[in-house]
């Protein structure tokens, strides 16, 4: 959201997870088919890593788009055309996962990936009319959902188990696949809502930090307990480290309380850093910040294309063939470029927005 004074640190932490995204989306097009970095009995700790570093992104961008709200809603006030613009944001945002996002990912409109957009737009449709309310309460309505989606398991068919679970149906031969289900996103985007005021300064970073440790902390508690995840963690006949591992693969589909709290927790404390950056660092991330529905829609086709050129050059195959060995060093070559090539792009709209702006720039 723009304001007439940004915030740096939200530009740099959008900008920070929004690159560590394209690193896991890279992995996606770059690995040999069939693997699963979060498989312990294959996986290794630094392809692990690449995996889990790269959880940060969702709940962050969709608390930090409540957070846009809440600052809004906090200049402008409660306005009903400011709720319709939410509303409206919200389904552009989901047909643009079932249109440009989804031919990305595959080349084709078949199947229709139901991604991070559906969650998020889905979830900014839901949460306008609880825009107005007080900070109190969206806190209230947001954790009490989140709670209740822990403890009770809902149930698995029906129109409410789809807004709660991943879930795949075919019309016509046409598949539909969805893993970002909205309820457990919106609940984030709800606590993002209430925490505005805790963003609307760079001022706010040792606060920031104190929360990410806060919940890094909870986690700890909850996993150490087996609580407040569905996969549970034991011992690993690989030994103490791939136990560790066990300990971090908590569950993404949906986002469980555990997930949250070590996502958060530590995109909180590594975002109270970021003002610590070198100003040419800084940058380039607040380039990308600035404009990270732009981004994410230029990366995906252009590490898709990228991977498709690699498959067919080395391997002669449109993907690279699970006999092929996993070449981590690959995976963050093609990253790396891919984030130099499009910082481009991202730079000039960025400053094409701060410049001359039109209203359709609103929605991108």
């Amino acid at each position: 959201m723009s304001s007439p004074r940004r915030v740096e640190l939200l530009d740099l932490l959008r900008g920070a997870v929004i690159v560590w995204m394209a690193l896991d989306h890279t992995r996606d097009f770059f690995q040999p088919a069939g693997t699963n970095p979060e498989n312990l009995d294959t996986t290794s700790v630094a392809l692990f890593a690449t995996r889990w570093i790269t959880h940060l992104c969702a709940p962050t961008f969709v608390f930090l788009a409540g957070v846009g709200m809440g600052m809004q809603v906090q200049r402008k006030g409660p306005k009903p055309e400011l709720m319709a613009f939410f509303a409206k944001r919200g389904l552009w945002l989901m047909a643009l996962e079932v249109t440009w996002v989804s031919w990305s990912w595959f080349f084709a409109l078949a199947p229709t990936h139901l991604g991070v957009l559906w969650g998020i737009g889905g979830a900014m449709v839901l949460a306008a009319p609880f825009a107005k309310l007080s900070a109190r309460w969206q806190a209230v309505l947001g954790g009490l959902t989140l709670l209740a989606l822990t403890v009770v398991q809902p149930a698995k068919v029906g129109f409410f188990s789809a807004l709660v679970r991943p879930f795949s149906f075919e019309v016509a031969d046409h598949q539909v696949i969805s893993v970002y289900v909205i309820i457990p996103w919106w609940t984030v985007m709800m606590l993002g809502m209430a925490a505005a005021r805790l963003f609307d300064s760079d001022e706010r970073r040792t606060e920031l930090r104190r929360i990410g440790l806060g919940l890094l902390v909870a986690f700890v508690g909850l996993r150490a307990l087996n609580l407040a995840d569905p996969a549970p963690w034991s011992a690993h006949e690989r030994g103490p480290v791939v136990t560790a591992l066990s300990f971090l693969r908590v569950s993404k589909y949906p986002p469980s309380m555990a997930y949250l709290a070590a996502t958060l927790g530590t995109s909180f404390v590594m975002g109270s850093f970021l003002l610590h950056l070198p100003e040419r660092v800084r940058g380039v991330l607040r380039t990308f910040g600035r404009v990270p529905l732009f981004y994410y829609l230029l990366h995906l086709p252009f590490l898709h294309l990228l991977g498709t050129v690699y498959a067919t050059v080395v391997y002669d195959a449109e993907r690279i063939p699970s006999s092929a060995p996993l070449s981590l060093p690959l995976i963050y070559g093609a990253w790396l470029l891919a984030t130099a090539v499009l910082y481009w792009p991202c730079r000039a709209y960025d400053h094409r927005k701060s410049t001359r702006r039109a209203p359709w720039m609103r929605y991108l």
